[in-house]
């Protein structure tokens, strides 16, 4: 259907790389509703990247944002970074709702994944008598920020 260019963020803010990729749309039948990708090959590094992580560190602005996508799925909201232009921002946008139906909005739409490959079960062998950990108290700032990132 066509190409599109976009700028990938590996890793998070602290530690994280960026770069340019192209990514091929295309209308194609499958037995999954996911968004199937491959490894991106390595660049040599870009002194564009090197601004780009000053700029992100010197903004207060959020770098990212949660968009709506499927109105269906009202409370389901798509999160996409905040640095692209209000261009690309809205192209970026309308191709994640022109291709909502390749995401699963609902365990119901992940037909023809095999069980074994999306069951969870714990290896523990239930001859082990189980030992809870104390509790750890952390510091009030600390406390804050384990707050913070478990509510993320």
């Amino acid at each position: 259907m066509g190409k599109i260019e976009l700028s990938v963020m590996f890793g998070s803010e602290g530690l994280c790389r960026r770069t340019m990729m192209k990514f091929t749309v295309v209308r194609a039948s499958s037995p999954y509703n996911i968004i199937l990708g491959r490894t991106a090959r390595r660049k040599a590094s870009d002194p564009r990247e090197k601004a780009d992580k000053e700029i992100l560190k010197s903004k207060k602005e959020p770098v990212k944002e949660e968009v709506l996508v499927n109105l269906a799925f009202s409370e389901q909201r798509i999160t996409i970074g905040t640095q692209f232009s209000p261009a690309c921002r809205l192209q970026l946008i309308n191709l994640l709702k022109d291709n909502k139906d390749v995401f699963a909005w609902q365990p119901s739409d992940m037909v023809g994944v095999p069980r074994r490959i999306i069951q969870h079960s714990l290896n523990v062998s239930l001859s082990i008598t189980l030992v809870a950990q104390k509790r750890r108290v952390l510091g009030p700032e600390k406390s804050k920020a384990v707050t913070k990132e478990v509510e993320e």
